[in-house]
């Protein structure tokens, strides 16, 4: 329901935009970058992972603000992120389920806290977090990577330099919490651990691009 609801309005957006021109497409452009700019700056001083996820979310608004509002098919790049944020998201909000509806500090993640997720879930919400971030060759890489291409061309260096800036920074505080999952996702050693990473690595991957 997230991803439909969020992939409905994107695309209202970008067609809206298509069809007003650059007299909405400017005060998008500056909105996304502004959302940009302030999650980052929050996220640093989260202390919870649901938080920073959730700070997560208005990043990539503004990073789809900006997509909605570059290139000659806003559409299409909408649509692309949409899919692959979504995809990532909903991978790592499964793999909390079962924690309750409290704050999940990041202390607790690590390996004796209050928050065992076990190995299987720990290396799905390392690649949920790795996609976020945007790290190559995860699928979130491709994502910025389209909303900076359509930038680039509509709005030229100065924007590009802000989003990708953002996108950079913002890589730190979704490492954060890697070292913790790693040691969880290290406690058991099973064929079926290994297993479940394939599958969640080639699924996230299927769902962006096949």
């Amino acid at each position: 329901i997230m991803v439909v609801s969020k992939l409905g309005a994107a695309v209202a957006l970008a067609r809206l935009v298509t069809g007003a021109g650059e007299a909405l497409a400017l005060p998008l452009v500056t909105a996304g970058l502004l959302s940009i700019t302030v999650a980052v700056i929050a996220s640093f001083a989260q202390t919870d992972l649901r938080r920073l996820m959730a700070w997560s979310a208005v990043a990539h608004a503004g990073f789809l603000a900006v997509g909605a509002a570059s290139g000659t098919t806003p559409t299409q790049t909408v649509v692309f992120y949409v899919i692959g944020y979504g995809s990532a998201a909903l991978l790592g909000y499964a793999c909390l389920a079962g924690t309750g509806t409290g704050p999940v500090p990041l202390s607790a993640l690590r390996p004796g806290g209050s928050v065992h997720l076990g190995p299987a879930r720990a290396i799905g919400l390392m690649f949920s977090l790795l996609s976020l971030a945007g790290v190559p060759p995860f699928p979130g890489f491709a994502d910025k990577l389209a909303v900076l291409q359509a930038a680039w061309g509509s709005w030229g260096v100065g924007v590009v330099a802000v989003a990708a800036l953002g996108g950079v920074v913002g890589t730190v505080y979704y490492l954060r919490p890697l070292p913790d999952l790693l040691a969880q996702a290290s406690e058991t050693r099973s064929e079926s651990t290994f297993g479940a990473l394939a599958a969640t690595g080639l699924g996230l991957f299927a769902v962006v691009f096949l």
